[in-house]
């Protein structure tokens, strides 16, 4: 999974709802970095997304260190959404790291 923008989540996210008659049976796990990530993405998913987000809440985004457990956890997801930039210097180090399906 490369380096993914704001833009490209959303495309991401709003075509994932496309598809007419198909019956979806499972929902689109989600990682989010922080809340403001995790609440733009459910805004946009709703109930079709399972969402988790990665840094606890009230947890500072610059301090946090990732875990090994939370790098798994993000490994196996559909999506990860964070917003770049240096907000999260820990999610744009794992980004190239992260498969690619």
């Amino acid at each position: 999974m490369k380096k993914l923008f704001p833009f490209m989540i959303t495309i991401s996210l709003l075509l994932s709802g496309c598809g007419g008659q198909e019956v979806q049976t499972d929902k689109m796990t989600v990682y989010t970095s922080f809340y403001a990530m995790y609440d733009f993405t459910r805004t946009i998913g709703g109930e079709d997304v399972a969402i988790e987000n990665v840094v606890p809440t009230g947890s500072e985004v610059h301090d946090f260190e990732l875990s090994a457990t939370d790098m798994a956890k993000i490994s196996k997801a559909d999506l990860f959404v964070y917003n770049g930039k240096g907000m999260e210097h820990w999610a744009e180090d794992i980004a190239d790291v992260l498969p690619e399906d």
